[in-house]
């Protein structure tokens, strides 16, 4: 239960995390909109356009933002396929300045409109590939081609056919140039993100392989410290633990008798049974040598007890290839259950203090220490 709510506290700071990007960014847009009103506004003082138009613009400019506003501050756009809303915002900002490209009776000032019309494409650039880009463009083309249509049905005394043409050609190749710019950069970022990726895993597979005994297969002493500096806080919560130190019976013995060999091989067995028989939240290791170090969270001494002692009669069972078919291996195991008033350390140390407690009592067994 404990993994799953981390999992979600993650993806939901994430999420969150994404979400204010995406307000930055749109404050960003919110930005453009304020030269795009400066230079109206200067139109409207040479005489450009009237006033009406300038507020018309400015109402529709305001309730489209405030709109993408509110799909983020209420996660809305979380549940479209692109939460960015970057396309949409793109393609609604088009609206107010062909509205004002519409009133304007000079073809400069249109053409000036034109290239504020292709300021959002570049923030577009940070986050589309090349192909939502060329449907902007296509859309942004589109729309001007549109609009020269209405203006030639419906006020055709305020074109200039040369000039238009030539504006239009120009809105031609200025987008399809962005857009091959951004199928650029989009190829540049997909290619950094994979080797992010790869880096990170190789960076996981390194730190994984740096925690592992590189004989057993199984964690090593320096990850088991970690891990036992992790429990410290159980007791703040108010919950048990344990600890479980297994040696092997006359391991030396069996290297002497048998070969180096023999002994990996028992190590390797050993540590095997007893990973493939302790839960997900449980962490095993080699403490060092014929040591291992089992610890048991949410485990009062009871429950360790009981473990252990499942461990020890399986392992008294093994049957290794290297080693005489009536020779059996066994260990002996001292366990400690975590005291509120005491380190890990001297937790460690009462376990250690059982395992020769039941080494004295003849081995193969398992000794449970005094609080």
């Amino acid at each position: 239960m404990e993994l799953t709510d981390s999992a979600e506290q993650g993806s939901l700071e994430a999420i969150a995390s994404q979400q204010r990007l995406r307000l930055r960014r749109l404050g960003m847009a919110m930005g453009s909109y304020l030269f795009t009103f400066a230079m109206v506004l200067m139109w409207w003082g040479f005489g450009f356009l009237d006033g009406i138009v300038v507020l018309q613009w400015s109402v529709f400019s305001i309730c489209v933002n405030l709109i993408f506003l509110g799909l983020i501050l209420n996660n809305i756009n979380l549940r479209l396929r692109d939460p960015s809303l970057t396309v949409p915002q793109i393609v609604t900002s088009l609206i107010p300045s062909l509205f004002v490209m519409y009133h304007l009776d000079a073809g400069q000032a249109r053409a000036i409109m034109m290239l504020l019309c292709v300021i959002p494409v570049l923030y577009g650039i940070l986050g589309l590939d090349f192909r939502r880009l060329m449907i902007v463009m296509i859309w942004i083309v589109a729309s001007y081609a549109a609009l020269m249509g209405v203006l030639f049905w419906s006020r055709p005394d305020v074109l200039d056919g040369s000039m238009e043409l030539m504006q239009f050609l120009m809105l031609i190749l200025v987008g399809s140039q962005l857009a091959l710019l951004g199928g650029y950069i989009s190829t540049l970022r997909d290619h950094l993100r994979s080797r992010n990726e790869a880096l990170q895993d190789a960076l996981t597979r390194i730190n994984e392989l740096a925690a592992r005994d590189p004989l057993t297969g199984i964690y090593n002493r320096r990850h088991l410290m970690t891990s036992l500096a992790d429990v410290v806080a159980v007791d703040e919560q108010q919950r048990r633990c344990s600890v479980c130190m297994l040696d092997i019976d006359h391991f030396k013995a069996l290297n002497d008798s048998f070969g180096h060999q023999a002994g990996d091989q028992a190590l390797c067995a050993v540590a095997d049974l007893i990973q493939n028989n302790v839960r997900a939240s449980d962490v095993f290791g080699r403490y060092g040598g014929e040591e291992f170090l089992l610890i048991l969270p949410d485990t009062g001494a009871d429950g360790a007890l009981s473990k252990a002692e499942r461990l020890r009669e399986q392992i008294a069972r093994l049957v290794l290839p290297a080693l005489p078919s009536a020779y059996r291996v066994s260990v002996s195991v001292g366990i400690a259950e975590h005291c509120p008033e005491e380190s890990m350390d001297d937790t460690i140390k009462r376990a250690d203090a059982a395992l020769y407690q039941a080494k004295e009592a003849g081995r193969n067994q398992v000794c449970l220490a005094e609080a």
